[in-house]
């Protein structure tokens, strides 16, 4: 089924479904998948012209089908991975992409995994939950890896995770992100900033540090 000039798409389906569609001219997709079942191999879907892409997926989901899909104009990349992490983020690369939105079970090395899909963003967002003191230092770690750095054209990273999470004094988190942002700056000569914001599920409290 065509649809010529299509360009934006809010849809509920299972992902299978949609490469029936032939979407020439689609600049946004958000996409929320129903639970069904998912294909070992799902057929090539070329986006053109797609610039936007949100979408609520399993891990399961996210392995198999964002690899079938060729999206060469992708701007954007906002996903909300539901549920554990049963299959690792997926060998694909958007070089295109200035800005991800990572909504997920916190997990250094699939975060790690997912922000390597895309090396030339700008801007990183990521709300991890169930989060802790390991993860968060490894992920400054790889921020700040001279040998294999994450992410290194970044200029602003967001952490967004609850306060229950961290046991580490929240002084002694604010002195590792103090440090990584001066150890970024030292080793890329770029701007660079940190958004650090946590939340209350008792209180409501949210609050935010900004280092830069």
């Amino acid at each position: 089924m065509t649809f010529k000039l299509l360009e934006e798409l809010d849809i509920r389906c299972e992902t299978s479904q949609l490469h029936h569609l032939n979407l020439p001219s689609l600049t946004k997709l958000n996409l929320t998948a129903l639970k069904g079942l998912i294909p070992n191999v799902y057929p090539s879907w070329a986006l053109p012209v797609l610039s936007e892409f949100r979408a609520s997926l399993t891990s399961e989901e996210i392995a198999k089908f964002l690899p079938s899909i060729t999206m060469p104009k992708l701007h954007t990349l906002t996903l909300d991975i539901l549920g554990s992490l049963l299959e690792p983020f997926p060998a694909v690369t958007y070089p295109t992409v200035r800005s991800i939105d990572l909504t997920c079970l916190a997990s250094a090395n699939y975060v790690t995994d997912a922000l390597n899909a895309v090396p030339n963003s700008r801007k990183v967002v990521l709300s991890l939950y169930d989060s802790s003191d390991e993860i968060v230092w490894e992920l400054l770690t790889r921020l700040t890896d001279t040998t294999h750095m994450v992410s290194p054209m970044a200029i602003e990273v967001h952490f967004v995770t609850q306060e229950k999470c961290l046991s580490i004094p929240n002084a002694s988190i604010l002195s590792l992100f103090r440090s990584c942002v001066a150890r970024r700056k030292a080793i890329s000569h770029r701007p660079f900033k940190i958004v650090f914001t946590t939340s209350s599920p008792d209180t409501g409290r949210i609050s935010t540090e900004i280092f830069s």
